[in-house]
């Protein structure tokens, strides 16, 4: 039997239940309308890659040595085609930006609900778990959003097959490839989490990573290559350079578990 295992009726535990449930629903409500009414704010950060100030071209201008390198082939142009497409994009760009800033809310409030039923040494590793995956995930979003979108956004808005076409983006493709972008890389930086729970479930270790890291670096590069469809190495370094330290302190982590395993 767990610890505080039978302390609460099965309905006793619905109503807890449900209780968090509503927690999470309005902390979900209060993060939209906190993204809704930071309309000004949001939408400066959402679009400030478009900018020539974004940090990442200036200093991309100032390793090339030439501050004019940043400046864009053609003047990018977002546009809005639909009569409610402004007032749509904002209310889904808050929704799902209240997602993510609220989701590690949410997920300590099943977390909590569950607790009693764990041991001790089970709710230490939840939290460590929990704390750890959260800090990843927002590291991987921040990542994608000075790395890895800016470099494709500009390559992809510089990219013509004709001097007679001009780019135009919507608004909502823009904001789409922008938030699947930061939320992938958000999930790939989970990788050091997911090496660690193969770890534990006997399915991989760290000699066998080390044995497969070249092939490793194959799959890195192929993934970074299809994130940021660009012939520039420079950029594409940029990319690979992240996702390869996940890999490496993957097997960091992999080799702390299995010892901590073997010391117990």
């Amino acid at each position: 039997m767990s610890e505080g295992s039978g302390e609460l009726t099965f309905w006793e535990h619905l109503d807890e239940l449900r209780s968090v449930l509503i927690r999470m629903l309005l902390g979900l409500v209060v993060a939209t309308v906190g993204c809704f009414v930071m309309k000004d704010w949001l939408f400066a950060a959402i679009l400030w890659p478009t900018t020539e100030e974004f940090p990442t071209y200036q200093l991309l201008g100032r390793i090339a040595g030439d501050l004019e390198q940043i400046s864009f082939a053609s003047e990018p142009v977002i546009i809005n085609t639909e009569l409610t497409g402004q007032l749509m994009a904002h209310l889904m760009t808050a929704l799902l930006f209240a997602i993510v800033f609220a989701c590690p809310y949410m997920i300590w409030q099943v977390a909590a609900y569950i607790s009693p039923a764990l041991y001790s040494n089970e709710r230490r590793v939840m939290r460590q778990i929990l704390i750890s995956g959260t800090l990843l995930f927002y590291v991987g979003v921040l990542t994608s959003y000075f790395v890895v979108f800016p470099c494709a956004y500009r390559f992809l808005i510089d990219y013509e097959v004709s001097e007679a076409i001009q780019n135009m983006i919507s608004l909502t493709s823009y904001i789409d490839n922008l938030f699947i972008l930061c939320v992938l890389m958000g999930v790939l930086f989970e990788l050091p989490m997911v090496a660690i729970a193969l770890c534990k479930a006997g399915i991989a270790d760290a000699a066998m990573m080390k044995k497969y890291r070249r092939h490793a670096v194959v799959v890195i590069v192929t993934v970074a290559a299809i994130i940021t469809p660009t012939t520039d190495i420079f950029t594409l370094l940029l990319v690979c350079m992240p996702i390869y330290l996940l890999y490496e302190s993957s097997i960091i982590a992999v080799t702390l578990t299995t010892r901590r395993k073997r010391e117990a």
